[in-house]
């Protein structure tokens, strides 16, 4: 991977996290990167992570992801927890094993000394030591609160990805529904690390029964024969199919189909295909970890993404089918139309590799940065979220900095429709281009979610620095915002932008544009 593109997109989330968030650990993978393991690399440890960032708590590997003592300890890996574990026959930092690599030579004491410093510096810094031990008392847990904190996360995370009307349900009116699904009559955690058993747990099944009331026949069937499910759709007014994909830890999806790497015999695109034919009033709910293909898209009156949504995820969708809350929730990745449409179709170097080497060499274009840039049209764009009310996006302002480079982006938002609802409005700056840097059409610099009651509006304010105009500049080994035309675009969505404008930077004369005054 080249520098820029990794600093620009896949290491600005661990910055954040460091320089923003005070994080006091970091893990190592298991990969290597442009050569070395993670574990072992210096340029990413050191360079990266203590220098240009200033962390000064400690690193440690992750399960099984230390190879050497010598070269780890150089590196800056300061701590592996235990039980120890080895993946593909690399040391462990137990205690033995550092003793022999002291005496061996392998190894300097100054550099178990920085190790043992980092640790121990950050567990002072956070009052480890202040307190005794917490006791392994479960009585010391809010269950009834937590479980409230998981319902509310739920709601807010819920994505609505299509609605003709259907939703949201009205337990007033509505007779009788079809719950068909295995997945809707059972808990989606992931595998790995998040396969924990929670206090509490609400299946949607359960809570879509709950929720629906004794005054609705709510019938289910767990859709293991798409034939009967049909027909247990046919005779109910409106059918919910619940449908999970199956992800965890540890390896990559080899494709972005419901069913890629599930059991055999499982068919969740036919369920949906056969109950869409059955019932024209049918909504699709996904708990998905990530983008899936839903060639049933057209056939189907309403799409939820409710995601892995939690031990309360139950009743975080029912609220939201019975339209208790506004579903809150916007795409953090674009789903595509088709696989052949994705930036590593067709090219194996891209993925799955060769040789063990994955390539990323479509660089800064990736996500909705490569649909743009490609104009290809995606079945759901990043961003996008429906809301059980309308917004009317008004008044854009830019203001650029008096000094330096930056700028203030304003925008009013305007509830117009007749229920209270949340609004995600979304800021994307587009970079001046030149020979040799290519930049996507737009990035996202800012969003902000707003609840508004009906007929009430809200100003949004983004305040842009120079970072925000800025790409890295492998040459000169810094930021650098270009003279230029920088376009700015407010909208809904990637794809659905509601106001434009444009910041003239460094002396560019752009039309119509704000200017900002050059450093």
């Amino acid at each position: 991977m080249d520098e820029r593109t990794m600093i620009e997109l896949y290491l600005s989330q661990f910055e954040a996290a460091v320089k923003q968030g005070g994080a006091g650990s970091v893990m190592c993978s298991y990969n290597r990167l442009n050569g070395p393991h993670a574990c072992e690399n210096t340029w990413l440890l050191q360079q990266i992570l203590r220098h240009r960032w200033g962390f000064r708590g400690f690193v440690l590997a992750d399960y099984g992801a230390s190879k050497h003592i010598g070269s780890g300890l150089l590196s800056g890996l300061d701590f592996e927890p235990f039980p120890f574990f080895d993946s593909d026959g690399g040391e462990n930092y137990t205690p033995a094993a550092v003793q022999a690599a002291l005496a061996a030579g392998r190894t300097r004491q100054a550099l178990v000394d920085r190790a043992v410093g980092n640790l121990l510096r950050t567990l002072f810094a956070y009052g480890f030591f202040d307190r005794a031990a917490y006791a392994d008392d479960d009585s010391r847990v809010d269950r009834t609160g937590h479980a409230q904190e998981a319902r509310r996360l739920g709601e807010a995370g819920t994505v609505l990805l299509k609605n003709n009307d259907a939703l949201p349900l009205d337990p007033g009116r509505l007779k009788s529904l079809a719950v068909i699904g295995a997945d809707g009559d059972a808990y989606k955690n992931g595998g790995g690390s998040s396969d924990v058993e929670p206090y509490s747990l609400v299946t949607p099944r359960e809570g879509i029964a709950a929720r629906a009331g004794a005054g609705v026949d709510v019938r289910y069937d767990p859709g293991d024969d798409p034939r009967r499910a049909a027909d247990v759709a046919r005779g109910a007014e409106a059918a919910v199919v619940v449908v999970a994909d199956t992800a965890g830890e540890g390896a990559n999806k080899s494709c972005l189909a419901l069913d890629c790497g599930a059991g055999a015999g499982l068919k969740r695109d036919e369920l949906v295909e056969r109950v869409a034919a059955a019932n024209p009033h049918t909504i699709v709910v996904l708990e998905t970890a990530g983008p899936v293909l839903t060639p049933w898209r057209d056939r189907v009156e309403a799409i939820v993404e409710a995601w892995y949504p939690g031990s309360a995820g139950g009743t975080a969708i029912a609220r939201v089918l019975f339209g208790d809350v506004d579903p809150g929730g916007r795409l953090p990745a674009t789903f595509p139309r088709r696989e052949r449409e994705l930036p590593t179709a067709g090219n194996r170097r891209r993925y799955p590799g060769v040789g063990d080497v994955v390539h990323y060499t479509e660089g800064v274009l990736v996500g909705y940065r490569w649909y743009d840039r490609r104009r290809i049209k995606p079945a759901f764009p990043f961003g996008h979220g429906l809301s059980y009310t309308r917004f009317a996006f008004r008044d854009l302002r830019v203001r650029p900095a008096r000094r330096g480079v930056g700028a203030r982006v304003s925008i009013e938002v305007v509830n117009t429709g007749r229920r209270t609802g949340v609004a995600v409005p979304q800021l994307y700056l587009g970079l001046p281009g030149a020979r040799g840097r290519i930049q996507p059409p737009r990035q996202l610099r800012g969003f902000e979610s707003v609840t508004l009651r009906p007929g009430r509006g809200a100003r949004v304010r983004f305040e842009l620095d120079a970072r925000a105009f800025s790409y890295w500049n492998i040459r000169r080994d810094r930021w650098l915002a270009p003279a230029g035309c920088y376009p700015v675009s407010l909208g809904h969505s990637s794809r659905d932008i509601a106001a434009r404008a444009t910041i003239a930077m460094r002396g560019a004369r752009c039309p119509g544009a704000a200017a900002a005054v050059p450093r």
